[in-house]
């Protein structure tokens, strides 16, 4: 079956604040061959806040990169969903 072309996943990646920590979060993206279609870094005093989007995955690879983030030492913890890009985005 087809990836749905309009389909997108969004991660929400809570990490320690540690230097290499965007490099080995976006690791599992990678490894499944999703597109980043968006990325947002917020810091705060100790930890990261990663929003990112994926496309180019369907639901099964993208939870798949939801485990694989959530098992390195440096995730506090992950959320993910979907939008369709026919809608904009908040």
């Amino acid at each position: 079956m087809a990836e749905d072309p309009l389909k997108r996943h969004t991660f929400v990646v809570e990490a320690a604040g540690e230097p290499d920590v965007l490099l080995r979060v976006l690791g599992p993206f990678a490894l499944q061959e999703a597109t980043i279609t968006d990325l947002r870094l917020d810091r705060q005093a100790d930890a990261l806040r990663l929003f990112i989007e994926a496309s180019g995955v369907g639901d099964d690879r993208a939870a798949l990169i939801a485990r694989r983030l959530d098992g390195l030492a440096a995730v506090r913890g992950v959320t993910f969903g979907w939008r369709s890009t026919d809608r904009p985005y908040p």
